[in-house]
Order: C-alpha cells, then sequence, then structure tokens
C-alpha cells in the first residue's frame, strides 16, 4: 500500500498529495449529488488528503469543500484562487481581491485561506497593485 508523505505548511502537516475541486462542479460532465460530493471530500481527508484546491469559479466547489470539512478544518490546508469574477471576467484589482477573498471565506465557512494563487493574468490592472492587494489580506489574516 502507497503511503502519502506529509510535508508541513507552517506548522500543519498537510498530505503531499492533494484533492483538486474542479471536477465537483460539473465541468466534465454531470454533476453529482451534493451529498455525494461532501462525502468523496471526507472519504480524502479519512484517507489522508489534508490538502484541497478551488477556486470561486469552481461553480459551487468552495461551498461543498466548506460543508464537508467541517469538523476538521483546523486539520487542513486550503488553496483558492483570485482572478475570475463572478461575471466570468478577469481582475486583480485592489477591490477584486479583496472582494474575492471574502466571498471564498463565506462560501468556504472559514476565516482563513491557507494559500491564495493568482488564477489568471490582468493586463489592465498594474502588478504592482496585485502584489499590493495579496500583501494587505496577508496583514489583515
Amino acid at each position: 500500500m502507497a503511503m502519502i508523505k506529509k510535508k508541513y505548511l507552517y506548522d500543519l502537516p498537510i498530505s503531499s498529495l492533494g484533492y483538486g475541486c474542479y471536477a465537483l462542479s460539473g465541468a466534465y460532465g454531470s454533476r453529482l449529488e451534493e451529498y455525494e460530493m461532501v462525502r468523496i471530500l471526507q472519504y480524502a481527508y479519512e484517507l489522508g488528503i489534508k490538502f484541497f484546491d478551488t477556486a470561486g469559479s469552481y461553480t459551487g466547489t468552495e461551498e461543498i469543500l466548506g460543508r464537508a470539512i467541517k469538523s476538521f478544518r483546523h486539520d487542513i490546508a486550503i488553496a483558492s484562487k483570485v482572478g475570475v469574477t463572478d461575471e466570468n471576467k478577469f481582475s486583480l484589482s485592489k477591490e477584486s481581491i479583496k472582494s474575492s477573498c471574502e466571498s471564498s471565506l463565506k462560501r468556504l465557512k472559514t476565516d482563513y485561506i491557507d494559500i491564495y494563487l493568482i488564477h489568471y493574468h490582468d493586463p489592465d490592472t498594474p502588478v504592482v497593485e496585485t502584489i499590493d492587494a495579496l500583501e494587505s489580506l496577508k496583514k489583515t489574516s
């Protein structure tokens, strides 16, 4: 039986194997029932998965992940992404980053996101503004 090695994010042991939630959005075909998706995520945790990757643009996955992990949130790491807005446009402006993060936190039913990734390049926003916005989020967390 293969073992999932542990890595560390700060003091949190996480698995070197993660679960990407994009497929739960139904992007690859029919969408599962909510209880099935919740159970899949919980089963992944039971098998040793402690890293989950999602994004606000992955339709409904942050909400599902938030429901699935409520009893073990502090034992896992969550990565989410910024850059794709609710209107399926791209923005890395200070306002968009702050709004996207707040929305993700609400959908995930958590008060922190472990890893926040830039999901898409925004040629209309200066990189300095994007970095400043991310630094601001880091300071408030």
